[in-house]
């Protein structure tokens, strides 16, 4: 496939490739490793922004709103980033991906907030949005490699490196400061959004912290897509939003097949579906008899704030473990 022209957008021969940025945020911990294969198979070579750190952090925080969310906060930052090294910069307008579920308003804004940072021109974007005839992932790609120039084998070949290539963005090892996802004493789920959970920074090291002094930690790229059927069961109706409904989803599955000693539920300061799922979630490990810690986190969170829950909650599944003879 030949090269589009990095200052152009144009083909040509012998054009430099073009570099297309990714990131590592929000649902980058979904889809990060499927867009990474993706955009390879359009023959684009791919820069996924660092791990949020300070420097991003306080960048991002610097160009948004003040009252706007943790993670779309660290989202400017991450854009900031790419945009001084890169090409294109791939932000998908994520409407649903369900026909009963929308994904939160910021996320079907993410293009527009980009293009507040970055030069607009630089956004590359399509729709995925289930609820629309033709708005499929799938077709969403094919679109995208046309915008590309890429031909119909290519493009089907990309999307089939992307399938291939599985969900996550393989941040899950990282989070636990480099412990297997095996080892430890006893079991503690860390449930939340993957981009919070999984972000070693917005989350306070907690996953690092709970890994080194001994626990086998448990998060959301452990949990099969499939593992439970009953996340919203008992609710007046089907949770609304698509990623409150995954934690909800987790959460069932940790509960229901007793992958976990306790369950630490960590939410972020200004997310509204948080506010709900975060207590529903805690109340569904709650009636199911394993320990809970509840945590909201903003900017100003750090271990340090928090450490004392931790040890206590810590101490609260040793102490049960050694009552079960366990």
């Amino acid at each position: 496939m030949p090269a589009m022209d990095r200052q152009t957008g144009s083909r040509g021969g012998g054009q430099a490739v073009l570099r297309v940025g990714i990131p590592r945020t929000l649902h980058y911990f979904y889809l990060g490793r499927r867009w990474e294969a993706l955009l390879r198979g359009l023959g684009c070579e791919v820069v996924v922004s660092p791990p949020t750190d300070r420097v991003v952090f306080e960048k991002g925080a610097s160009l948004s709103l003040r009252d706007i969310c943790l993670p779309v906060k660290a989202f400017f930052g991450h854009v900031d980033w790419l945009d001084r090294r890169c090409d294109r910069i791939f932000v998908p307008r994520l409407v649903s991906v369900h026909p009963s579920r929308y994904y939160c308003p910021k996320f079907l804004a993410l293009p527009d907030l980009a293009a507040a940072v970055a030069p607009p021109e630089k956004v590359l974007s399509v729709e995925i949005n289930a609820k629309k005839a033709g708005g499929s992932a799938e077709r969403a790609y094919a679109a995208l490699g046309r915008m590309l120039g890429a031909g119909g084998d290519a493009i089907r070949a990309a999307i089939a490196a992307a399938a291939a290539a599985g969900s996550g963005g393989g941040a899950g090892e990282s989070a636990r400061g480099g412990a297997a996802a095996g080892s430890g004493s006893f079991r503690i789920a860390v449930l939340g959004h993957p981009y919070l959970t999984m972000d070693g920074f917005l989350s306070s090291g907690i996953a690092k912290w709970f890994s080194d002094r001994g626990a086998r930690v448990i998060l959301y790229d452990e949990i099969p897509a499939d593992a439970a059927s009953r996340a919203g069961n008992g609710l007046f109706r089907e949770i609304y939003w698509e990623s409150a409904f995954e934690i909800h989803r987790a959460g069932a599955a940790i509960v229901d097949s007793g992958l976990a000693d306790g369950i630490a539920v960590l939410s972020a300061f200004g997310c509204g579906p948080d506010s709900f799922v975060s207590d529903l979630t805690a109340r569904m490990a709650r009636e199911a008899g394993l320990p809970v810690l509840s945590l909201m986190l903003d900017e100003h969170s750090s271990i340090v704030g928090v450490e004392t829950r931790l040890e206590a909650f810590m101490d609260m599944i040793a102490m049960r473990l050694r009552r079960a003879g366990k």
